[in-house]
């Protein structure tokens, strides 16, 4: 055996366990690095992406046309969308698409266009600006509106807002604290109601006599659209009730033509 030989290799074999050694910490300290640089990177970009996208509305309210500018606001971070004014705010319902806006963000814009109140304090020109957004208001806000002003109750007598049969349920419930529960019996308050008919339930309509009936315009009929088949049905019943119009093949041409839309 060379003399030294049995030195040389228990030499190799430390070097090469020493050097197995220190490979193996080695990934393990990466493995460590990694995990440490994952996180710090994903904590980075949610702060990054914060002052990203409100840097990028800023500049893009100043560079683009009001309506576009404004839809991109309403997805935008509630910080930008919260510095619009009331009344910039109606202006800039008039150009967006309703349809497009979520549903939290309506009720942010309700809060601000309310200042957090009920819409006792609202007029025409608000719920013409909300429109079919109002279906996704609170009710107990809505229940609020004020029919006392003629301009309000005129508004959505005359306007098909596209509202939920449940809303108009809660329009007219608001309707009785300003005119009682017996409007019924006044064909001058009927005729005043216009689509808020269509939120009175069946059997309360049907407590129309047929005297009061016939005094209803032809105007109120032109808005029955948006009543339910028992609704009709209800309002058709008056219609044929013998001190009413009598059976339909009794009718003039006149009354066809007024009451065309009870045939369902």
């Amino acid at each position: 055996m060379i003399p030294g030989y049995n030195l040389i290799c228990i030499l190799c074999c430390i070097t090469m366990v020493h050097d197995s050694i220190q490979y193996t910490k080695s990934i393990e300290n990466m493995v460590i690095d990694y995990e440490d640089d994952k996180n710090s990177m994903i904590a980075l970009a949610e702060q990054e992406n914060i002052h990203f996208y409100d840097d990028f509305y800023d500049e893009m309210d100043s560079r683009i046309k009001m309506e576009n500018s404004m839809n991109m606001i309403f997805f935008g971070p509630v910080s930008s969308f919260m510095r619009i004014d009331a009344e910039s705010l109606l202006h800039i319902l008039t150009f967006t698409k309703k349809h497009l806006i979520p549903i939290s963000r309506t009720i942010l814009i309700w809060d601000l266009i309310t200042d957090g109140k009920t819409a006792a304090f609202l007029y025409s020109r608000e719920y013409l600006a909300l429109g079919p957004l109002l279906n996704f208001v609170p009710e107990e806000d809505l229940y609020y509106v004020n029919f006392g002003d003629k301009s309000v109750l005129s508004f959505f007598a005359n306007h098909n807002l596209g509202l939920h049969s449940r809303k108009y349920g809660i329009l007219a419930a608001s309707y009785r604290r300003y005119y009682g529960d017996m409007w019924y019996e006044d064909s001058d308050y009927i005729n005043e109601l216009g689509y808020l008919i269509c939120g009175f339930p069946a059997h309360i309509i049907s407590k129309i006599t047929p005297a009061v009936f016939k005094k209803i315009d032809v105007e109120i009929f032109k808005k029955l659209s948006l009543c339910s088949v028992n609704q009709t049905k209800t309002l058709y019943n008056l219609a044929t009730h013998k001190n009413a119009y009598g059976k339909p093949y009794k009718w003039s041409s006149h009354e066809i033509t007024k009451l065309d839309i009870l045939f369902i």
